[in-house]
This record gives C-alpha cells, sequence and structure tokens, in this order.
C-alpha cells in the first residue's frame, strides 16, 4: 500500500469521526494531487524538526497547522460537492416529477379528448390513438392495428395530404390544418378538418400528432345550402325572364288599346286599363328586383381595394334626375377605402340614397348625408379592441318607427302602401345580403316624421366569401 492510499484512508477515517459521514464519499476526487504535495511540505517539516533540535517545537506546531489546514480543506470542498450532488438530484427527481405529470395530463388529455386524436411514425404509421378516432372512423381497437395514414386516406386526396406533410416536416411550421377525406371501415367517407402537429417522445424523436374534427354532416348542409341557392336562383331567373315577356305584351296592348280606342271607351274602362298599365309596371319591377336579389350569391364576390367616396359621387350622378326633381340636397363627406366588390357596394348605396330620395316628407325637400366613422369593437373575453368602419346615410324623410326594424330588411316587406310609395320591397332585402356578405352588418335609427339614419358597419378587412 503506497502513501498517498493510507495517508487517504487515515483522512477518511478522520473525516468520519469527526463529522459522522463515510469519509471516502467527502473526500474529494483531486484530493490525491492535494496530498501528494502536503506530504511533500509535511516530510520537509519532519527532516527540518530532525536536524534542528533547537527549533523542534517549531516544526512540529507547523506540521500539526498544515495537517490540520489540509484535512479542513478537503472535507470543506468535499462537503460542498456533495451539496451540490445533492441539490442536482433534487433537482433532477423535480424535473423528472414534472415531466411525469405532464404525460399524465397529455394522456389523459388524449384519451378523453372529444375529437378523434391519433399520433404517427414520420412514415405514417399509427402507434397510438383514442377511442374517438376509432368511433368516428368505424374500426374496433385490433382492426386498426397497423394503420396508415395512407391506409385511410381517400384515394383522391393522397396527393395533397403527402404534400403538406413533407412542407411540415421539412419546413420550420410547427403545425398545419387541412381540409381532407378519410375512408371509414366500411368504406364511406369522412370529411374532416383536420390539425397535424410536430411532437418529440422521450427519445428526441419527432412524431405526429393528428386532431381529427368531424364535418361531414357540415359539409353535407353546405352543399344541400349551395344547391338550394343554386335551384333559387335558377328559379327566379326563369320566373323573372318569362314573367317579363308577357308582362311586356300585356302592357304594350292595354297602352294601345288605351291610346287608340281610349276615346270610345267609358272613363271607367279608361281607368281600368290604366290599371292594367300601372299593374304591369309594378311586376316588371318586382322581378327585376327578384332578379337582383338572386343575382347577390350568383357569382363570387370581387375583393379588391374599392374608394366609397368616388363610388357615392357615382350613385349621387346616376340620381341626378330625382335629385333635380325633388330639390334635393346631397352631402358627401369623406369616406373610407375599402376591400370588396366595388358593383355590390354601388348596388347598396344606390339602393340607400334612393330610399331616402323616395321617402321624403311632402313639400320638404330632402337633406342626405353620407359620411364615415370609426368604431372600436372589444371582443368577448378580451380587453383588446379592433377598428370596424361605419358608413351612414343620413335623410330628414318620412322615417318610420323603430319596433318594424326587422321587418324593413326582409324581402317584400313594406311599411307603406304602394299607394304612397312605388317600390318591389326587396331593395333592403338586397343591401343587408350585401353587407353580410362583405362580413359585416346593417342596421338603422329613425324617429317618426323627423327622418332615418342606416349604418352599414364594416370589417377593417371583410372576410372572403
Amino acid at each position: 500500500m503506497d502513501a498517498d492510499t493510507r495517508v487517504t484512508q487515515i483522512l477518511s477515517l478522520l473525516v468520519e469521526m469527526a463529522v459522522g459521514e463515510s469519509g471516502s464519499a467527502l473526500v474529494p476526487s483531486d484530493a490525491n494531487d492535494q496530498l501528494d504535495k502536503v506530504v511533500v511540505e509535511l516530510e520537509s517539516l519532519r527532516l527540518r524538526s530532525q536536524a534542528d533540535d533547537e527549533h523542534a517545537d517549531i516544526y512540529k506546531q507547523l506540521f500539526a497547522e498544515t495537517l490540520a489546514e489540509t484535512i479542513e480543506g478537503i472535507v470543506r470542498k468535499g462537503v460542498g460537492e456533495i451539496d451540490e450532488l445533492a441539490r442536482t438530484k433534487e433537482e433532477l427527481l423535480a424535473t423528472n416529477a414534472a415531466l411525469n405529470r405532464r404525460e399524465r395530463h397529455f394522456s389523459t388529455l388524449f384519451e378523453n379528448c372529444p375529437v378523434g386524436a391519433v399520433v404517427a411514425d414520420l412514415q405514417g404509421q399509427f402507434i397510438q390513438w383514442n377511442q374517438a378516432f376509432l368511433d368516428v372512423l368505424g374500426f374496433a381497437e385490433e382492426e386498426f392495428q397497423g394503420k396508415t395514414i395512407r391506409s385511410i386516406t381517400h384515394p383522391d386526396d393522397l396527393a395533397d395530404t403527402r404534400q403538406w406533410l413533407q412542407s411540415l416536416i421539412q419546413g420550420d411550421e410547427t403545425s398545419v390544418r387541412m381540409q381532407k377525406r378519410y375512408l371509414r371501415r366500411d368504406g364511406t367517407t369522412l370529411t374532416a378538418l383536420t390539425t397535424i402537429s410536430k411532437i418529440e417522445d422521450e427519445g428526441g424523436n419527432t412524431l405526429l400528432l393528428a386532431m381529427l374534427n368531424d364535418i361531414s354532416e357540415l359539409e353535407a348542409s353546405r352543399r344541400e345550402l349551395a344547391r338550394s341557392n343554386e335551384d333559387f336562383q335558377s328559379f327566379a331567373h326563369a320566373a323573372s325572364h318569362d314573367l317579363k315577356a308577357p308582362l311586356r305584351h300585356m302592357r304594350t296592348f292595354a297602352a294601345n288599346v288605351l291610346k287608340s280606342e281610349g276615346h270610345k271607351l267609358s272613363k271607367e274602362g279608361q281607368d281600368r286599363l290604366q290599371r292594367v298599365c300601372n299593374g304591369a309596371d309594378r311586376l316588371t319591377a318586382m322581378t327585376d328586383s327578384l332578379l337582383e336579389f338572386a343575382k347577390v350569391d350568383a357569382k363570387p364576390r370581387e375583393s379588391k381595394q374599392i374608394d366609397l367616396h368616388a363610388i357615392a359621387r357615382h350613385v349621387v350622378a346616376d340620381l341626378n334626375g330625382v335629385v333635380a326633381e325633388t330639390g334635393a340636397q346631397v352631402v358627401i363627406e369623406t369616406l373610407p377605402t375599402v376591400t370588396g366588390d366595388a358593383g355590390q357596394m354601388y348596388q347598396v348605396l344606390l339602393n340607400l340614397v334612393g330610399n331616402a330620395l323616395k321617402y321624403h316628407r311632402p313639400n320638404v325637400p330632402p337633406e342626405i348625408a353620407i359620411r364615415s366613422r370609426t368604431v372600436t369593437e372589444t371582443r368577448p373575453g378580451s380587453n383588446d379592441g379592433h377598428e370596424l368602419m361605419q358608413i351612414l346615410v343620413e335623410d330628414n324623410g318620412i322615417g318610420f318607427d323603430e319596433v318594424h326594424l326587422d321587418r324593413i330588411f326582409k324581402p317584400f316587406q313594406r311599411l307603406v302602401t304602394r299607394r304612397e310609395f312605388e317600390g318591389s320591397g326587396i331593395g333592403l332585402g338586397t343591401v343587408k345580403k350585401i353587407v353580410e356578405r362583405h362580413g359585416g352588418s346593417i342596421t338603422a335609427k329613425s324617429t317618426l316624421g323627423v327622418g332615418s339614419t342606416f349604418i352599414v358597419t364594416l370589417a377593417r378587412e371583410p372576410s372572403p366569401s
């Protein structure tokens, strides 16, 4: 046994006696290097004390102090290392406990998630799934073993699915959202909104977590609604054109009889023929309005920057004859540029300004103002607001009782008689349909006998339709 080993054992025993801990555990790993130096120094002191009897006591004291300082330093460093190891161990245990809790939470959420959830490797092999995923596809647990993304994807969606997954795996995005079709166990098709995210397992391997939300019924309803809209548009178009031809003939025949034979008819007969002409004109106007109402959804809405101020000037210019006839004053304040369909926004302003000119009080020239303002709307559950634009068309006309507010935006609903004011009763319904198609809303404030303000509210960036 060499000197270092003996000294180390001695130190270990001394430490164990002093602090009650295993000495070998407290002696740091680099103690041998320190001991080599100390042994050399102690040996030098021993030799000096033997050679110099006069100062032997001094050398012995130095020997004892050096040995004590060495032991104290080594023990202090060893205790520090043990404290550090203990802290590290506690941190590791805490981290491991947190990871275990997260894993339990994930497993609980995964298993009890109301939508289908599945985990696959980068080759598309499924390695974990929840019951909701099996239920929505109609598989039993044992039947789903060995399935892959490819095997349950509709053949027509395979290419797009492959492209989406490659983009996710190779890119910087952490998730991708797609609408795709799946094959159920019975061979029927399931349409789902699917979100696929990149995750890592405990070994650091990248996996794919997919959340599947069945929207088959929603898609079926959307297709049915689209079909109904198409049927309605076809009906409205056919009805409009099929009605207009006989109406035109009826109106022409009655007008010709009234012109050529009117002097032979009694006053009552002339009045009846005139009513035929007026009825034909009203029905023609109604069919035209019905056709315009159907056309709102007949084609995709354009989405580009449009100058509402320019459109308002265009509308007033087109209504110049009525403006002059009624002695109206129309003021157009600064209007914003918005995103939308220029043709449909023209139709909105044409209807609103046209109504303001039409429904004026007797012997009171119409006063109309077209202006805009910005308002801030606070989202539910949030303190943040987002800006909305409002277009206001104000008049000093006959007004209406606000108890009828909902009625005026429904097709064929009128608050006044045709004897008082001509019209089809479809204009405001068309306006409402256009505004909602632009992601906005319309309402009105009015006082009977004082006037009305129609308010069109639009988002800064309307959602495409």
